[in-house]
């Protein structure tokens, strides 16, 4: 069986297994993992991701030991399939018996899970997966961040009015993204104690974060974070030295451990730190070579959204369209939230490049379906004008439990974009509909807002 697999020979390698996993006895000294990993692998290699891969998966991690592939397998597919409560057990089993194969998976994989149970209203399992996750997750990844997840379970935890769990996870929490979102949620910051100061919160992070990542120079993420928090102090150009002082090495893809996951995310955070020097040209060739990598075969829809919504902002509005342009429409690979992006970036190019009946269209698209992105609602109606629309659609999202944070948010107050940084249109009137007595007699009832001493553009 070694060698049929060392000659990638998956058909030997599969029947070898099989008769040897089902007929010697376990005292016969065979690496059990090993053979269960192998049967499992070969299995998706020569017929994918099938159902009979899946019952490879499932009868390997009934016996012992199993190996982390299999019960990553076991759970992928349970997630690829809407399998939800079949998930729901497999987090709960790793986290109880397998922790180490459960740590090894990436945040992004987890809130997938997580918010596909929430699309699906599947209160039972995104509840049972959040407690288990909250409780044992500790990812491997170097700049991984868990606390995200713990706040989840917080918010499930409050609603069902358990506010001493919900406030233990929060004042355990300890990085700066937790603390921002704390900070925005009046709920959660009413149990805060003691306060925390953000702008020591964010010095601390960036000293954290440059010491993880002189431990791990090969992680392209670590360089990105880095950046990242060094532009929400404002030091953009030291956050732009450091993304530019690896560029020699994004030739290589064997110059970080993390390349291929992380590549298209360097070069859509130095589209933002040019972004906030100024330097449109800059911004669009970044914006440009991330676009130019696909995903999966596909455009890369969010930097294709984050160009146009950049192009906007620097009043480029008919270069804004023909991005859009680019992009594939509502049905074909964009998410609900991301169909939000679009409408809101097109509806408002179109009404500052003249085009008044398009950008009533996306307004109309907007408004049918705010529910997937009230932020978007708002900001779309004020950059086209309506400033009573606007008012309408927050004082809908602040009295709305699951989008008051957000909104609360954007009303919040935030230092001034640097000199050379252009405001978008939406947000300058942001403020004149903010002085309204409804909007601020709303933000009070909600929990009032905070003043933060970073920009919009800094998280």
């Amino acid at each position: 069986m070694h060698q049929a697999f060392a000659n990638n020979d998956c058909g030997m390698a599969l029947s070898l297994g099989r008769t040897i996993r089902d007929t010697a006895p376990e005292s016969a000294g065979q690496d059990w993992a090993w053979v269960n990993s192998v049967v499992v692998f070969c299995e998706a290699k020569t017929g994918g991701e099938t159902e009979r891969m899946y019952k490879e998966a499932l009868k390997a991690t009934t016996s012992e030991p199993s190996s982390n592939y299999v019960w990553q397998t076991r759970l992928r597919y349970e997630a690829m399939h809407k399998q939800n409560t079949a998930a729901a057990v497999t987090i709960e089993a790793m986290a109880a018996t397998h922790p180490d194969a459960l740590n090894d998976l990436p945040t992004r994989a987890l809130y997938g899970l997580n918010q596909a149970l929430k699309d699906a209203g599947d209160d039972a399992n995104q509840f049972r997966v959040l407690k288990a996750l909250s409780a044992t997750y500790k990812p491997t990844a170097p700049f991984a961040d868990p606390e995200g997840l713990r706040l989840l379970y917080a918010r499930k935890l409050y609603d069902k009015g358990d506010k001493a769990g919900a406030a233990e996870i929060i004042n355990a929490s300890q990085s700066f993204s937790s603390m921002r979102e704390i900070s925005a949620d009046p709920d959660f910051r009413a149990l805060q104690d003691p306060k925390v100061n953000l702008s020591v919160a964010a010095e601390r992070q960036y000293i954290e974060d440059e010491i993880t990542l002189s431990q791990h120079s090969d992680s392209l993420e670590g360089v990105i974070q880095v950046a990242t928090d060094l532009r929400r102090l404002g030091r953009y150009q030291d956050a732009l030295d450091k993304l530019e002082n690896v560029r020699a090495r994004m030739a290589n893809a064997d110059s970080f451990a993390d390349y291929e996951q992380q590549r298209v995310w360097w070069w859509e955070h130095l589209a933002i730190t040019y972004g906030e020097l100024g330097n449109y040209d800059q911004v669009v060739q970044s914006y440009r070579s991330a676009i130019a990598l696909g995903e999966a075969g596909q455009p890369n829809i969010s930097q294709v959204l984050d160009l146009s919504l950049q192009q906007v902002r620097f009043g480029h509005y008919r270069d804004a369209l023909a991005t859009l342009a680019t992009a594939p429409d509502d049905s074909k690979g964009r998410s609900p939230y991301g169909a939000m992006v679009f409408h809101y970036a097109h509806g408002c190019a179109s009404k500052l490049a003249g085009h008044e009946a398009d950008a009533a269209k996306d307004v109309a698209y907007a408004l049918a379906h705010e529910k997937d992105g009230s932020g978007n609602t708002t900001l779309l109606l004020l950059c086209v004008g309506d400033l009573n629309g606007a008012a309408a659609s927050i004082l809908r999202a602040l009295n709305k439990s699951e989008d008051r944070s957000g909104a609360l948010d954007m009303l919040s107050d935030f230092r001034p974009e640097p000199a050379n940084a252009p405001v978008s249109r939406a947000i300058r009137l942001l403020s004149e509909m903010k002085a309204r007595a409804d909007i601020r007699a709303a933000i009070a009832k909600a929990g009032g807002v905070q003043s933060f001493p970073f920009t919009r553009e800094d998280f």
